[in-house]
């Protein structure tokens, strides 16, 4: 994530998306880059030898442990919020292609149609939350990587993700705030820093704004524990914008459903 030196604080989610560049995440050409983007990825990850990240060990780890403590004998059904063109997936495919998935990608309108052309039988793509059915069977994984700072209403998000009643969760590359109220600035950038990987030959950079915010750690474990037990916590950064004398600061939490 390409990040500024210094941001400004805005008073709230509306006034950052006023100094933010025209349709924010639903920009079209931002919407064919992480297509793009994610097809390269993916045929990559097709390589003998691959090189990983730490949020993606992350997600290869979080699977893990949902298949070693379940007795899983069908698919694993995986709500990926914010998972882009469905790279988490291609991912978790790459090593585990034994296994068999349900996953379902909630993204933007814009995001979502572009992700059309990747749907399988195991992926498919949404645009809001209210449209993912399992129907009686069991969600077996909540995965978020990088995206509760990039919407207006965090905690009303994460309360819809806990609501689901999977067994595990994961929230990886949060960038929060130990303050007492959120801190909201807006990330400057280069378009070709988002999503996976890098930029098509010949394709066009240009500098794009969005708003960006630190929900507050404190209001976020409120809504998760009294559901969820915490497996695992790591210091994460890379969803981090830093703020100039602010307490910003990047975490991974990785839980299971309390009993």
């Amino acid at each position: 994530m390409n990040m500024q030196n210094e941001n400004l604080i805005f008073e709230n989610w509306t006034t950052a998306l006023e100094a933010s560049t025209d349709h924010g995440y639903e920009n079209a050409k931002l919407g064919k880059l992480i297509l793009d983007k994610t097809v390269d990825y993916r045929a990559k990850l097709e390589k003998p030898s691959v090189r990983l990240n730490n949020s993606e060990i992350q997600s290869l780890t979080a699977v893990g442990i949902v298949l070693s403590e379940t007795s899983i004998t069908d698919k694993v059904n995986v709500i990926d919020f914010g998972g882009a063109c469905g790279a988490h997936y291609f991912l978790v495919k790459r090593f585990f292609d034994n296994i068999e998935f349900d996953w379902k990608v909630v993204e933007t309108k814009t995001l979502a149609h572009f992700a059309q052309e990747l749907k399988t039988s195991e992926l498919s793509f949404h645009s809001d939350l209210s449209d993912v059915c399992y129907g009686n069977e069991p969600i077996h994984l909540v995965h978020s990587s990088g995206t509760l700072q990039c919407v207006e209403n965090p905690y009303g998000f994460v309360k819809q993700l806990i609501d689901f009643g999977s067994e595990y969760l994961l929230l990886s590359r949060l960038g929060l705030t130990g303050e007492q109220a959120e801190i909201i600035v807006t990330h400057q950038h280069m378009m070709s820093a988002n999503g996976p990987g890098t930029a098509p030959v010949g394709f066009k950079d240009e500098k794009c704004t969005y708003p960006f915010q630190f929900p507050v750690q404190a209001k976020l474990m409120d809504l998760i524990l009294p559901s969820y037990e915490i497996l695992f916590e790591t210091n994460d950064a890379s969803g981090v914008i830093p703020v100039k004398s602010r307490d910003v600061f990047g975490k991974t939490f990785f839980c299971r459903k309390s009993t």
